[in-house]
């Protein structure tokens, strides 16, 4: 397990120098996503172009402001997306591919912590597994010419997705109710999301091979997950957070150590806080991830 202090290290050295990285954070104007931003664009000191996917514009600007000033026709910017709805994350992802030449950092870290029951949205899925599993297959899928094409020019090109790499579980996959419709719970609804993402990543590798696809646990980060909950629970989860958990500045440098390290091979990776290996993850079967694969591409294709 590598320090803190080697992972800082490895991340100064590891950073692209010779290239000007596009990076894209969907959820990056918050906890985790935004750690990573920022510990992007310090290591980048302004010559990248950082893509902020979220909510407000307002937080956005805030962090573009703290960035190091962009030189050369490198740039920061914020695009709005309601990711709870394919629909729009299809606007933003035809808007992207139309103008970006390439992506090299495609990072997914969308979420929420929430007590409702299922809500359906307009595609028929919950929207909590919306927010944390359809919304970043959808972006994963649609952009990967992208990150193909960087990869191809024989330039870094990694995808990131946090949340939870411990949890999946093959029983996360019912063949008959995939959408969650009859056996849904809140820990249906967390085991079914962790699943999807991690057999999504499985997929996505197989059929792009040259592309890095990663599934991170980011540990106990102090973020403002629990933004949806009932008074007293946001205030008790806030402070529990508070004592416990890291900033997310240094969940940003432990993620951007996935993103950098050169050892790490192309296809599907299953990483710790730390950006080791996770040991023990249960495998999905073939079978398996091609049924999550299928849904994905029912509920998330042509929109």
């Amino acid at each position: 397990m590598p320090s803190f202090s080697a992972v800082l290290a490895a991340n100064k050295q590891n950073a692209p120098k010779a290239i000007r990285p596009v990076a894209v954070l969907v959820g990056g104007t918050s906890g985790c996503g935004r750690g990573v931003a920022e510990v992007l664009a310090k290591y980048a000191q302004g010559n990248a172009h950082i893509v902020l996917v979220g909510r407000s514009e307002e937080a956005a600007n805030e962090i573009f402001a703290s960035f190091p000033k962009p030189v050369d026709g490198a740039k920061y910017e914020f695009v709005k997306c309601d990711v709870s709805s394919m629909r729009n994350v299809g606007i933003v992802t035809r808007d992207l591919a139309s103008r970006l030449d390439k992506i090299n950092y495609l990072v997914l870290s969308t979420g929420l912590l929430s007590l409702a029951g299922r809500r359906p949205t307009e595609d028929g899925v919950d929207y909590k597994i919306a927010v944390h599993y359809y919304s970043r297959f959808k972006f994963a899928h649609d952009l990967a010419p992208l990150l193909e094409k960087a990869s191809t020019a024989g330039e870094p090109t990694r995808v990131l997705t946090i949340l939870d790499s411990f949890m999946g579980a093959p029983s996360g996959v019912r063949p008959d109710d995939m959408t969650l419709e009859k056996n849904y719970s809140l820990q249906n609804a967390a085991l079914v999301a962790t699943t999807y993402n991690d057999g999504a990543i499985a997929a996505l590798a197989k059929r792009y091979p040259t592309v890095s696809f990663s599934h991170a646990n980011p540990g106990i980060v102090n973020t403002n997950a629990h933004r949806d909950m009932p008074f007293g629970i946001k205030q008790l989860t806030g402070l529990v957070a508070t004592l416990i958990s890291s900033p997310i500045t240094t969940c940003g440098e432990n993620m951007v150590y996935t993103l950098f390290d050169p050892s790490i091979p192309t296809g599907a990776h299953y990483r710790t806080p730390k950006g080791e290996d996770v040991k023990g993850k249960p495998n999905l079967s073939d079978a398996d991830i091609e049924k999550i694969w299928q849904h994905s591409i029912e509920i998330c294709d042509g929109k």
